[in-house]
């Protein structure tokens, strides 16, 4: 319990206040993270053996001995150089993955709980302090010493501060790249580039989502789209999936937002720049691109071939110059280095061009990525200039070998891939063979999505609750059923992701099960969803409906699951807002959010900002984890939406269960049943809330009620 009273300590705050420089080469206060979950890090630069229990820390409203609690084999006696000091509520995991030393205070928080906005921290012993102030605090922020100065870095917890880059210097900015005139029908690249001023260190790379949007001359957004971009300190904005194929003037704007949030201005994160398209001349054609895969599936590591088909389908004996870009990319929009390449070639009613080569990295998972081309012919007017672009799926198997101390799930096969084409509706078995290692995580889910990353199926979960042990079994993974036939047939995967690990696989859907179909939801006939309303300029209108597309509804205590955001804007207008979700019992927030960096217990730690297109839809996916202690009951999860000054929410309940202790069962190889399914019901893995429902529901809430009161009493 932090110290209260704190009358007997008067000399040495007296003392605090008179030799704060007297520190300055031994142990002092050398970074401080505000923001939750919240550490100090100590520097012992003398590696002076140090007796912790006879320091304190403080932040000027409350002092807190400093104590091991549950460290195994802890003793308060310390030469290391560098140390920091947490508080009980908070997990070393959250903050670092590296083998650091560390302490903790002796209550739920440091001093009285650091201020997000300004505070002063001090360590100090009978006989030395140190201390320092700082003015306010962002997310992923340290304030760190260097040179003898306080000045925000990345944080370092437990080793030398990073003292080259200076966050509260650094700033990202965008700039037009643009031709400012170009032919209709030509491809467009490079709009815009994008750099990081004031940062040092440019080989290492972070990720700054960009927006761009075209608008046409009565205002009019005719293309949006978004995209990550891999910046050091420069990079070009890569090539835009909108070709201009009619003459006219349009607007075309850029916006970036940093991952990292630090950007000392963002007034430049937002760019316009005009572009004139004109007509072009010349005999009619319509050239149309293809694109041939000498494989879909490749395996890390190994080379591989795709070949590019031009065909003008009018087939005049003229023949034609044409202008030709193709490149790779990710499922997140990141195009390949060495990417985009351009080309031409003279072609009369058909061309195969040389092969190209493409040799992925090497990896232990599977990835999947777009490979796409754009023709542009340039000595004649294209009738349709729509199947100028043509694009493929390739699947890389990773190919490095799965060490032996290392979790892994992998997907060895589904019956959709035996001949066997599956139908909307029906079940996929699918065969997984996963390893747990010593890790903490048990749960892995399967699912079905399209390659738009929308969900198609039902989740199911496997529990490895042994560690160190093989699993080999088979599961159903049920699929929705489309009866308004809204999604299209083709290729679909299969995700596989837990215990730190993620595997794909590719497989064909078609058709939809007949027996499968009820009251489905349409745009002309909608299921009951909340309306929001949204203030735009000049006009309120009801437009944006927010739904939950899916949570698990049950979890046990510990488990890692997902939520799945609709947000569907019914406007002329693309617009943005932000969505993030949580778990809470009365006022306490029961659940960790993952930001794309770290786990962080707050309201908004896996907040999300989405710009959702005109007349389109959004599905969003928001990463959440239950805490391994958090008793068995029913809380609530909330969805929020942000927009302007509006905050929408949708709230369903949530069933949490005792951790995970009966494994599933596995099934060894048996010739003559090759594929043997789970049962539809799986046993009770972990304690569940029956009979008592009500009874348990009443403690809950009273016992939420008495932490709340507690927290606003004693602010931890």
């Amino acid at each position: 319990m932090a110290t209260r009273n704190i009358a007997h300590l008067i000399p040495f705050l007296i003392f605090l206040s008179l030799a704060h420089a007297a520190c300055a080469s031994g142990v002092h206060v050398n970074e401080v993270y505000p923001q939750s979950p919240e550490w100090l890090e100590f520097r012992n630069p003398g590696n002076e053996a140090l007796n912790l229990s006879d320091w304190f820390v403080s932040d000027g409203s409350s002092n807190d001995t400093i104590t091991c609690h549950t460290i195994a084999n802890c003793t308060l006696v310390t030469e290391d150089e560098y140390f920091i000091v947490i508080d009980r509520k908070s997990r070393i995991e959250e903050i670092t993955n590296d083998s650091i030393r560390y302490f903790y205070v002796d209550d739920n928080s440091i001093g009285n709980g650091l201020n997000n906005d300004q505070d002063a921290v001090s360590v100090f012993s009978r006989d030395r302090t140190s201390s320092m102030n700082y003015t306010s605090s962002s997310p992923r922020i340290s304030w760190s010493l260097c040179s003898g100065a306080w000045i925000r870095t990345a944080p370092t917890p437990g080793r030398e501060n990073h003292c080259m880059d200076d966050l509260s210097l650094r700033n990202v900015i965008i700039r037009p790249n643009i031709t400012p005139t170009v032919v209709a029908g030509s491809a467009l690249s490079d709009l815009f580039v994008v750099d990081i001023r004031n940062k040092t260190g440019c080989d290492s790379a972070e990720n700054i989502s960009l927006d761009t949007t075209i608008l046409d001359i009565d205002g009019d957004i005719v293309h949006n789209e978004s995209r990550i971009l891999e910046v050091g300190c420069h990079a070009a904005s890569g090539p835009v999936s909108w070709t201009a194929n009619a003459s006219g003037s349009f607007t075309v704007c850029g916006i970036v937002h940093s991952a990292s949030g630090n950007d000392a201005d963002v007034s430049d994160d937002r760019a316009c720049t005009n572009l004139t398209v004109i007509g072009r001349g010349g005999p009619p054609c319509d050239i149309a691109a293809s694109l041939d895969l000498e494989s879909q599936i490749v395996h890390a590591g190994n080379a591989t071939h795709f070949w590019i088909s031009l065909n003008d389908t009018m087939c005049t004996p003229e023949k034609h110059d044409v202008n030709f870009t193709y490149w790779i990319q990710d499922l997140f929009g990141r195009t390949l280095s060495g990417y985009p390449k351009r080309s031409s070639t003279v072609m009369g009613c058909f061309v195969r061009l040389p092969a190209k080569q493409w040799t992925p990295e090497d990896s232990p998972g599977s990835d999947a990525y777009l490979i796409s081309v754009n023709a542009t012919p340039q000595d004649c007017t294209d009738e349709d200039p729509d199947d100028d672009v043509a694009e493929r799926l390739i699947v890389v198997r990773g190919s490095a070998p799965y060490s032996s101390d290392q979790s892994y799930v992998r997907i060895t096969g589904t019956d959709a891939n035996d001949g066997s084409r599956a139908r909307f509706g029906d079940d996929v078995i699918v065969d997984l063979e996963a390893y747990r290692n010593d890790t903490g995580r048990y749960a892995i889910y399967i699912w079905a999505e399209g390659l738009d990353g929308q969900i198609v199926s039902r989740k199911s979960v496997l529990h490895a609750s042994e560690k160190n042990r093989m699993y080999s079994v088979s599961l159903p993974v049920s699929l929705s059923p489309d009866c308004g036939r809204a999604r299209p047939d083709g290729d679909y995967m299969i995700i596989a992701e837990g215990l730190g690990a993620r595997d794909s696989m590719i497989f064909p859907l078609s058709g939809n099960s007949p027996s499968s179909c009820g009251t489905v939801a349409t745009r002309e006939n909608p299921l009951p969803s909340k309306q929001y309303q949204f203030t735009l300029p000049g006009k309120t209108v009801k437009a944006v409906a927010l739904e939950i597309a899916y949570h698990p509804g049950n979890i046990s205590a510990g488990d890692t699951f997902e939520t799945i955001a609709r947000i569907e804007n019914r406007l002329s207008t693309s617009i943005n807002a932000s969505v993030y979700s949580y778990a809470f019992n009365g006022s306490l927030c029961m659940s960790l959010g993952y930001d794309g960096l770290a786990w962080r217990r707050s309201f908004d730690a896996n907040e999300q900002r989405v710009s959702i297109p005109q007349n389109g839809i959004r599905y969003v996916r928001l990463a959440s984890r239950i805490d391994d202690l958090t008793r068995p009951g029913i809380y609530r999860l909330r969805v929020r939406l942000r927009h302007g000054n509006e905050t929408e929410d949708v709230t369903e309940n949530l069933s949490v269960a005792g951790p995970a202790v009966m494994p599933v069962q596995t099934v060894p190889p048996n010739p003559s049943n090759p594929v043997a399914r789970i049962p539809d019901k799986a046993p009770s893995t972990g304690m569940a809330v029956t009979g008592d429902d009500d009874i348990f529901s009443l403690f809950s809430d009273a016992l939420g009620s008495l932490q709340s009161w507690l927290a606003s009493l004693f602010k931890f």
